[in-house]
């Protein structure tokens, strides 16, 4: 019993000592995984916006890709390859709430292959097929764990915490909203080939992904004023960078909008200051959160060039996604339960 308590203590001390700088492996794989996101969202560009379209799955954007993949996959294989080596049991090379992110290498290189196959059986997809196209989906899903690591770790900086939150959101926003959320299309001004009932859904999945988002992060600490920027104003900026051309002068106002709009969430995050120990707070700030980005931006867009939607669904849309904010928050914070979120 004593040899293999001592046993688990060498491996616990060798993967500490392989992986000896938690924060430095936090910083880095944030920054890293907010790169090889970033590569994602120009390759999404691309497939909106470069015409002719490109038949062919080696272009310059795909090489983007996969160039921030390898260097971030590079850095988790050789972290977890020095712990092994140091004696660390598989389960360990890689610190706490990071071996997801090793899976997450394995399964997009997976999809990786999945895609060039894909791609030279069907062609290349433009359009929303570029967002549900199963190649695509599993790269999103091992992208997804790649990144999130420092946001699924109990020891992290705050600031890492909030760009692995940002690098999560933009890899789920474009596939779980499939191009309908706002700030990517002049939602409720015209529909460019999308229903009104399509423009509601994408308006509601859009705020509640950044939600849940937020919520899955406020389980262990608050976070610092400029998280909302960070997240909601990144994605709602991508968004409307990688929109089609067909937007137009409108480009500039979402790009306002977006930041705008994620500044009066901030202030909700410092006036409210959600977080595990304040669970009536955390309810609030889900519930005020769509409220804060949608209502502006609503507005926004009836100022400059009137809505085709009428009062009813222009307030009753706002009203929904408050409500869904606030069911994400009964059911991941229970009244019986601890005082944080389980795991």
């Amino acid at each position: 019993m004593r040899a293999t308590a001592a046993t688990a203590v060498r491996q616990d001390a060798a993967a500490h000592d392989a992986n000896d700088a938690p924060a430095l492996f936090a910083w880095t794989n944030a920054l890293l995984g907010l790169g090889f996101t970033l590569g994602v969202m120009v390759d999404i560009w691309a497939h909106n916006n470069v015409r002719p379209l490109f038949e062919t799955f080696f272009t310059a954007w795909h090489a983007l890709l996969y160039a921030g993949f390898a260097v971030m996959a590079a850095f988790l294989a050789a972290s977890a390859g020095r712990s092994r080596a140091a004696g660390a049991p598989p389960s360990r090379v890689l610190p706490p709430g990071y071996l997801l992110s090793g899976a997450g290498v394995l399964v997009f290189v997976l999809g990786g292959g999945f895609d060039m196959a894909w791609h030279l059986a069907f062609g290349i997809e433009s359009g929303n097929d570029a967002l549900v196209s199963p190649s695509h989906l599993l790269l999103a899903l091992g992208g997804v764990l790649m990144v999130s690591g420092p946001l699924r770790a109990a020891a992290t900086a705050a600031w890492a915490r909030v760009i692995s939150m940002t690098a999560t959101t933009l890899f789920l926003l474009p596939f779980l909203t499939i191009g309908a959320g706002p700030f990517g299309d002049l939602t409720a001004v015209r529909t460019r080939g999308d229903s009104q009932e399509v423009q509601m859904l994408g308006a509601l999945a859009y705020t509640s992904l950044i939600v849940g988002v937020f919520l899955y992060a406020l389980r262990r600490s608050p976070l610092p004023f400029g998280s909302v920027l960070a997240t909601a104003g990144g994605a709602g900026a991508i968004a409307a960078l990688i929109g089609t051309r067909e937007l137009g002068v409108s480009r500039d106002l979402l790009l306002g909008l977006a930041l705008a709009t994620a500044l009066l969430g901030d202030v909700l995050l410092a006036v409210l200051r959600p977080g595990p120990a304040r669970r009536g707070a955390t309810r609030a700030f889900a519930a005020l959160l769509p409220i804060a980005i949608l209502a502006p931006y609503l507005a926004g867009l009836w100022l400059r060039y009137g809505l085709t939607w009428t009062v009813h669904a222009t307030v009753g849309t706002v009203v929904l996604a408050a409500g869904a904010g606030a069911l994400l928050a009964a059911l991941a914070l229970s009244e019986d339960g601890p005082a944080t979120l389980s795991e």
